[in-house]
């Protein structure tokens, strides 16, 4: 195989931490159907009841979840556009494109995006209901989609709203940012593209390697202590 798969934030981190993995994953598709964890089950939850609060219907939080309504309050009183579980993509051009052209390069679905044309800033959220990190690489993605998307955006900050303890981690991008995000990029990217045109996928050890990865039949893989 020569022509990479689309990739997304998710599977570019997957490649990342192991070619092998990313290779079954995403281009052999030999794994068995993972069972999801309740943790998971519950983060689509979350980011579904989040959506229905933001969309025109408004609909309630549930009484489990009313701890965010204030979170959700002060996004919904600031000015602009706002785009909610937003399907966007780039083509290899870096044009943004619709999610199924024949060209298209990365996709990426972002859970709020509010852009604000007067003021030429625009604000990106994603929902994280597990651990706080600082790994900005996610949102750096989406915001250089938004910079591509709207030329008169000269300014954006990124937030990761934890809902374990309604915190936020924020960062601001300018235009001027946007060369050193994407040099933060291309070294993995040129990994990624390599790979498929050498169909050599290396095997990364880390610590997922002990139980955590599916891909039982690897040298690095051990059980789960």
């Amino acid at each position: 195989m020569t022509k990479p798969l689309p990739w997304s934030p998710s599977a570019l981190e997957t490649f990342g931490n192991c070619p092998e993995m990313y290779r079954h994953k995403y281009v052999l598709r030999d794994l068995p159907e993972e069972e999801r964890s309740a943790e998971q089950i519950f983060g689509e939850q979350v980011h579904e009841v989040f959506a229905d609060r933001q969309r025109p219907l408004h609909k309630k939080l549930p009484p489990d979840l009313k701890a965010h309504e204030p979170f959700m309050q002060e996004l919904e009183t600031q000015p602009g556009w706002t785009y909610i579980e937003h399907k966007v993509a780039l083509a290899k051009d870096l044009e943004p494109c619709e999610w199924g052209d024949k060209n298209v390069w990365c996709r990426m679905i972002i859970d709020y995006l509010r852009v604000d044309g007067k003021e030429r800033q625009a604000t990106i959220v994603d929902y994280k209901t597990g651990r706080p990190h600082k790994k900005f690489r996610q949102l750096s993605i989406y915001a250089l989609w938004t910079f591509q998307e709207f030329g008169y955006v000269d300014e954006i900050e990124v937030m990761f709203y934890w809902t374990k303890d309604c915190t936020t981690t924020r960062k601001t991008w300018t235009r001027d940012d946007i060369p050193a995000l994407w040099n933060e990029l291309v070294g993995d990217l040129r990994q990624y593209k390599e790979a498929f045109r050498s169909d050599v996928w290396q095997m990364r050890p880390s610590g997922l390697c002990c139980g955590w990865c599916p891909v039982i039949g690897c040298k690095h893989w051990r059980p789960r202590r």
